[in-house]
């Protein structure tokens, strides 16, 4: 647990000194211990073995099935490192990590405050484990750009990229159209047919899918599984933040016309969290449109009136401290940490 909080203190020392755009040392010094903390572990997450006996079994049955984008990284780690699986899950860490660490500093207003989101909310242990999904999240996060400036072609290119990592990806195609809708009330309705359509129609989509991309028929055992209470806070947690971004949303708009697309993409990701409560699968593809929520977050301190916002913060900070460290006892199977020089 240790090496967890040592990163978000480093996290709360050198964020304010994190500037968008501007690269300087604290930089260099976060984007580094993020990648060795990933990329040195051994044996944690609860598919480590999984990943680890594919590069050294990359003919078995199982590799089959992998995408092509990470067999060929595969291929190409194991023909420069050899036996050395670590020095390909360090590659997988920096594959993942740059790409969402820079597009943080290209658009929030307070890149130091939204890396802290985006540890404390757990989507960076999620790379521990879901390192092919990992790695397809950090490059359609990466193409967020083009979905701003409204440039198809390498929005497509680049979420094309994406899906040789992880199928799943492909979900972010239709954002690049339904993120530029203007919502007012129908915001609230969605919300609500989301939930109504995920219960009434849970069985018939999640068959389809299986049925579409058979690697995954394994989630079919989760189907029509109570979920945790866990996963129920996890969810409630998710919802809290998108209503209130939906409710303060002129606010936070004002400060980057940017944050207009990533407030339509979390309310779509509801119809996600409702669906996972039933299947791990959904679960997963939350993420792609949930995550962007990191960059707007600091902006929900501005929405406080003045003499309240360091208050806010200070909660908002302890909130999520307590959120961090229930997410490592709880998901994923990345605690106890073990490095490879242990």
């Amino acid at each position: 647990m240790y090496i967890y909080i040592a990163l978000v203190i480093l996290i709360l020392i050198l964020g304010k000194r994190i500037k968008k755009n501007q690269y300087n040392i604290y930089d260099f010094i976060l984007i580094a211990f993020m990648i060795l903390i990933s990329g040195l572990r051994y044996g944690i997450g609860t598919d480590y073995a999984m990943y680890n006996s594919m590069y050294f079994n990359q003919n078995q049955s199982n590799t089959a099935k992998v995408e092509i984008g990470y067999k060929i990284l595969m291929k190409l780690a194991a023909s420069i490192f050899g036996a050395k699986s670590y020095l390909f899950f360090l590659l997988c860490a920096i594959i993942t990590v740059i790409p969402i660490y820079t597009t943080i500093k290209k658009y929030s207003n307070k890149p130091g405050e939204s890396i802290f989101y985006f540890v404390t909310l757990g989507f960076y242990t999620l790379s521990f484990n879901m390192v092919r999904q990992s790695i397809a999240m950090a490059i359609t996060f990466f193409a967020l750009r083009y979905l701003f400036d409204r440039k198809l072609l390498k929005y497509m290119i680049t979420i094309l990229v994406a899906s040789t990592f992880h199928i799943t990806s492909l979900i972010m195609i239709p954002m690049y159209w339904i993120s530029k809708i203007k919502f007012s009330q129908i915001a609230n309705f969605g919300i609500v047919l989301s939930l109504l359509f995920s219960g009434i129609m849970f069985n018939a989509i999640f068959g389809y899918v299986t049925t579409k991309i058979p690697q995954y028929a394994m989630y079919a055992k989760y189907d029509n599984t109570i979920a945790g209470i866990g996963t129920y806070l996890v969810n409630i947690t998710y919802i809290a933040l998108i209503v209130f971004a939906v409710i303060n949303r002129k606010k936070i708009e004002q400060r980057n016309s940017n944050y207009f697309y990533i407030i339509n993409m979390i309310i779509y990701s509801i119809f996600f969290i409702a669906l996972s409560i039933k299947s791990t699968l959904f679960a997963r593809l939350i993420y792609y449109w949930f995550m962007p929520i990191v960059i707007v977050i600091p902006e929900y301190i501005l929405c406080a009136s003045r003499n309240k916002r360091n208050t806010v913060q200070f909660v908002m900070v302890l909130a999520f401290c307590l959120f961090y460290f229930l997410n490592i006892y709880s998901f994923n199977g990345v605690y106890p940490y073990i490095s490879i020089f242990n």
